[in-house]
């Protein structure tokens, strides 16, 4: 459906599955008191918008048209190698949450999560949202260079758009969320989201990327490239035994060593002009948050 173009019927989808599962389930919360209901929630969601799209798309015969891309070993070795990052990438969350917890204490770990939770929730969402951009842009594309090319245009149109969001992201965090925090108990959080917030400049790009290198044979490169992230998973915990700030840098050094890796690994694929456009805004913002810690 995104390669056809019917990103209205998707969100349309979407948005009933997320709304007859919220009518489904926060009653049973309400009624039980307990995580069942979030639970099915979650459940409830996926399961209808599955089942909404499985049947859009027989409807619509895009099953007939799109034969070709979902038979063979091109298919078998993009879900391998999809599912391999996915897999990576939960393990990274796990193991910073353990270790974290484990050096640095269950009060470290609550406010790492919450800081998490802010910065990355809405930098999963547009990174997520720029890659099937990206993949629907790229998918006819006969060529890396050709796909490259059409990738670099769109990615510095996204990092400016991102740039914008994030900087905006950054000063609610700082100056809105301290009326509703208690800022004794969150204010650790507060200053560890801004690291976190600036690392979906990096994602944004990265996950963009990622569409390109399975479809010209280099999804073995998100396997490895997961690996790095995992690496640095003790160095976060070490990190926040400090300074739960430190941690939260090292979050963001993490993405952008990410980042490098896939570059070295393939570095044919990489939107050399967006490569460079978000390293520098990460640096740049970087220096701003800084400036900005040392006034208030």
């Amino acid at each position: 459906m995104q390669v056809s173009g019917q990103w209205r019927s998707l969100a349309l989808i979407q948005s009933i599955a997320a709304a007859t599962s919220l009518v489904a389930s926060v009653p049973l919360m309400l009624a039980t008191a307990s995580l069942l209901g979030p639970a099915l929630q979650l459940f409830l969601t996926e399961a209808i918008f599955t089942i909404l799209v499985r049947r859009r798309v027989s409807l619509t015969g895009l099953n007939k048209r799109a034969a070709g891309l979902t038979e063979g070993e091109r298919l078998g070795g993009a879900f391998a190698h999809l599912s391999a990052q996915a897999a990576l990438g939960w393990v990274q969350g796990q193991a910073d949450r353990l270790l974290l917890g484990g050096f640095a204490g269950t009060s470290a770990l609550g406010s790492y999560s919450l800081a998490l939770a802010i910065g990355r929730n809405p930098g999963d969402a547009v990174s997520m949202a720029t890659a099937n951009v990206a993949r629907s842009a790229v998918v006819d594309e006969a060529s890396l260079e050709d796909a490259r090319a059409v990738l670099d245009k769109l990615l510095i149109r996204a990092l400016a758009a991102t740039a914008v969001l994030v900087t905006l992201l950054i000063l609610a965090v700082q100056l809105i969320l301290p009326m509703f925090l208690n800022t004794d108990l969150w204010g650790r959080s507060i200053a560890a989201a801004g690291p976190i917030l600036l690392s979906m400049i990096i994602t944004v790009y990265a996950w963009s990327v990622s569409p390109v290198l399975v479809q010209f044979g280099y999804g073995k490169a998100l396997t490895y490239i997961k690996l790095v992230g995992l690496a640095f998973a003790p160095a976060v915990a070490i990190g926040a035994v400090w300074d739960l700030q430190i941690a939260a840098w090292l979050v963001l050094g993490r993405e952008i060593a990410m980042l490098l890796a896939s570059v070295a690994i393939c570095p044919r694929a990489a939107p050399r002009k967006a490569l460079i456009l978000s390293i520098c805004l990460t640096l740049f913002g970087s220096v701003l948050l800084e400036a900005w810690a040392l006034v208030r």
